[in-house]
């Protein structure tokens, strides 16, 4: 908060001006607007540490006036891809350290954006005391992700299925047709003179390559076909964008890897008491492991093919092509160390 000369003199005795001016203000130089914030002068930071007890009765002051004026207001936005993101990393750190507040925080967050911010028609990319906005690429991209990624902690129909109402949506509304890769807005947006199509990180990743990456993992985890097809029309996009720009497309260049196309899927049919243990395990957190328990009943059918055949079962499958089934939580770990 800023001060005017006027409210120094009304709100603090002389001496008081006098010892902000010596530390924090510069009373012949206003650094903001004409009007003085108070910033510590780097030579005065060690006496200010040891001498700031002084200073209280004079924060005091200025405090109480700063609550006389107009605070400015607070914007209480929800957008989804930033909160897509976070809830990704939210996601990476229970993995690591299981804490139930984090696995709380995470539910609902999805919860209020499955059921406040996604519609039947919409999938909105704002809410502001209502859903508003249209999703954009960034919305849609980050939102499918962060679904596959819930599934990594734990089995859930219904994020499931907004997965693949998302990866419809994206190849029915975004995807370019003739060139591949995804539009930044939809078919169903307010028609434009010009569509961007970027493969360029910005404030977030780029939406087009956490398009083409959620296709991708969403094809492979579902059997859905037109899902893989999709993702590789974009990675033919991508593959002729990226020298524009080396710099910008981090996200590109991490997709681009050999050994991350072919994206490794594993299910697992056990009971919690297996699934914890294996939550437990080094191998855990860099993978998409999908846990099922063995009496859950009607699942997807790609996923329903994956069936249990006894206390243990793991299907370990590259792309579209799986191992035969380990039945033994030791050979499953085996499988994964190798």
């Amino acid at each position: 908060m800023f001060f005017s000369d006027d409210e120094l003199e009304k709100t603090l005795e002389k001496e008081e001006i006098d010892l902000l001016n010596e530390y924090l203000l510069d009373l012949n130089k206003p650094n903001f607007e004409g009007n003085h914030h108070l910033h510590l002068h780097r030579k005065k930071e060690n006496d200010f540490k040891e001498n700031k007890q002084k200073f209280m009765p004079i924060f005091k002051k200025l405090s109480a006036n700063r609550k006389q004026k107009v605070l400015p207001s607070v914007d209480k936005k929800i957008l989804l891809s930033w909160n897509c993101l976070y809830i990704k990393g939210l996601i990476k750190l229970y993995k690591i350290t299981k804490e139930e507040n984090i696995y709380k925080a995470i539910n609902k967050a999805l919860d209020f954006i499955t059921n406040r911010m996604v519609s039947s028609e919409t999938i909105y990319s704002c809410f502001n005391e209502e859903p508003c906005f249209p999703g954009y690429l960034d919305d849609y991209a980050l939102l499918g992700s962060v679904l596959i990624d819930y599934l990594s902690i734990e089995w859930n129909q219904n994020y499931y299925d907004n997965c693949m109402r998302v990866c419809d949506d994206l190849i029915n509304n975004f995807e370019d047709k003739e060139k591949g890769g995804f539009f930044f807005t939809s078919d169903q947006h307010e028609q434009l003179f010009y569509r961007p199509k970027s493969i360029s990180d910005d404030s977030i990743p780029s939406g087009l390559v956490y398009a083409t990456d959620t296709l991708l993992y969403m094809g492979f985890i579902s059997g859905n076909q037109k899902y893989i097809e999709a993702a590789h029309g974009a990675l033919d996009f991508i593959y002729k964008s990226i020298d524009d720009n080396l710099t910008s497309s981090v996200s590109a260049i991490n997709l681009l890897r050999e050994d991350n196309l072919e994206k490794e899927i594993i299910i697992v049919r056990t009971n919690k008491k297996i699934w914890e243990k294996i939550t437990d395990s080094e191998e855990y957190y860099g993978r998409c492991i999908i846990f099922i328990e063995n009496e859950l009943q009607n699942l997807p059918d790609y996923i329903a093919y994956k069936e249990s055949k006894g206390e243990f079962t793991s299907y370990h499958c590259k792309g579209m092509t799986c191992q035969a089934p380990k039945l033994s939580f030791e050979d499953f770990i085996d499988t994964l160390k190798t």
